[in-house]
């Protein structure tokens, strides 16, 4: 074969007919002008990813020698719409659990399922933080600063150390600051208990 030719069908185009096994190298089938192979699958540096069979790679043959092939796999048909000039989108785009990041510096998360972050510590430094769910602390909470509360605060079980300051306290369903008690009397009687 002339180098020409070598050149000529040294790139090409390749369809994934059996997913990727990940050995010493990430090794995937795929298939093209009627032949079809083992081929390693280029990720960059600190990515991989394991496109859905049917994808589409641009394959290389190394030194126009098809025994030596290497491809970088993509699947048009899950880029999930059109991105802004200077946006970039990862995830997993057959479930459809992304990040994207946009145009105006935004990263916007959004998982069909769960999101786990595992670390030995971690630390958000922003103006605000807002949480709009259910929230389950399982440890001891510290805070620097104030507590405001709108709604109730329910502590069945809880003891409390310290000062409370509060513009109205309830207790047991008594108004700490506006509550009466019962049997009381002059002298040096105890009352009786809250009305």
């Amino acid at each position: 074969m002339n180098l020409l030719k070598k050149i000529q069908n040294s790139i090409r185009y390749g369809f994934k007919t059996l997913t990727t096994t990940f050995g010493n190298f990430p090794v995937a089938q795929f298939k093209w002008l009627g032949k079809s192979g083992d081929v390693v699958v280029i990720y960059p540096y600190g990515s991989i990813g394991n496109a859905p069979e049917g994808s589409l790679a641009v394959l290389f043959n190394f030194l126009g020698d098809e025994a030596n092939r290497a491809g970088i796999e993509f699947n048009a048909e899950l880029i999930p719409g059109e991105l802004k000039s200077g946006e970039y989108q990862i995830g997993n785009f057959v479930v459809g659990s992304t990040i994207k990041f946009d145009e105006d510096g935004n990263i916007t998360i959004v998982s069909v399922n769960g999101v786990t972050v595992t670390a030995n510590a971690v630390t958000v430094n922003a103006s605000t933080v807002t949480l709009n769910a259910e929230t389950t602390i399982n440890g001891s909470l510290t805070v620097n600063g104030t507590i405001t509360a709108t709604g109730t605060i329910s502590a069945p079980t809880a003891s409390i150390s310290g000062g409370i300051t509060c513009a109205t306290l309830s207790i047991g369903g008594n108004a700490y600051t506006a509550h009466v008690h019962s049997d009381v009397q002059s002298g040096g009687s105890n009352t009786g208990g809250v009305v």
